[in-house]
């Protein structure tokens, strides 16, 4: 299965997957009290806290993925998925050249990480917010997201949460930094930030008023650019994006003019 189509895209899905995995941890880093909950007859994706929903979206499986035997199986193809989790994607999919023939077949070989990758890929191609990778068993059930809902209220959109934590700008009580797109950093994830760009500039007085220029697209990380400018100066790695120590000067005048 070729799948070469997606690597261009990949520094834009890993600031799409960053927001969703900074509010509900991966499968083997959920913390105490957080869980998720799948219903495809429904179909819907609950993120749990304290077994109570926190946030809610539409869900459609992609495709489902045993790493054991690097095995691909279109969620249409599965006869035990109910049709409501898969009839609105599969329409979808048909719309996307790149996908033409791979469409035909009913199972591919795929190692973990480019089925990750392209699972993503199709999400992000078919108009969701983002994918989760929820698992079930020995495989992992790729699910195409679109959030409706977060504590009762409306939801509209992964860019309202902090890159960092996760938490809703509209529910924090301090400022955020906000970058292109509604891609926010609360005050506290910032400041946090800002912490190790002070220690970076002890280490190496002056380096901000240098444009090193960008890394080439092969360098290690290269991937995760900037999640601001998108990028790929010398940057700050977080959990699951980075911030260049450019925009975090920025964002740090900014945020200390505003105090």
């Amino acid at each position: 299965m070729n799948v070469n189509f997606v690597a261009a895209d990949l520094p834009r899905l890993i600031l799409r997957r960053a927001r969703l995995f900074a509010r509900v941890h991966r499968p083997h880093q959920l913390i105490e009290g957080e869980s998720y909950r799948v219903d495809l007859s429904v179909p819907c994706f609950e993120i749990l806290w304290a077994g109570e929903p926190a946030s809610v979206a539409r869900a459609q499986l992609v495709a489902t993925h045993v790493p054991a035997v690097a095995e691909w199986l279109w969620g249409f193809e599965n006869p035990s998925i109910a049709k409501a989790g898969t009839d609105e994607l599969r329409v979808a999919m048909g719309q996307v050249p790149q996908l033409g023939e791979l469409l035909e077949g009913r199972a591919w070989t795929l190692d973990s990480d480019a089925a990750f990758d392209l699972a993503a890929w199709i999400a992000e191609r078919t108009g969701y917010e983002a994918m989760y990778p929820a698992i079930v068993g020995d495989a992992t059930a790729f699910l195409a997201l679109t959030f409706v809902e977060h504590h009762g209220e409306p939801f509209e959109g992964l860019a309202r949460w902090c890159l960092g934590c996760g938490e809703l700008a509209s529910r924090l009580s301090v400022p955020v930094v906000q970058g292109p797109d509604g891609r926010s950093l609360c005050a506290t994830c910032a400041e946090n930030a800002f912490s190790s760009l002070d220690d970076h500039e002890e280490r190496e007085p002056g380096f901000l008023a240098r444009d090193p220029g960008d890394e080439p697209p092969d360098a290690p990380l290269a991937d995760y650019v900037c999640a601001f400018c998108e990028r790929r100066r010398p940057r700050l790695m977080m959990p699951e994006t980075a911030l260049c120590w450019w925009c975090l000067d920025r964002a740090r005048k900014a945020m200390r003019c505003a105090m």
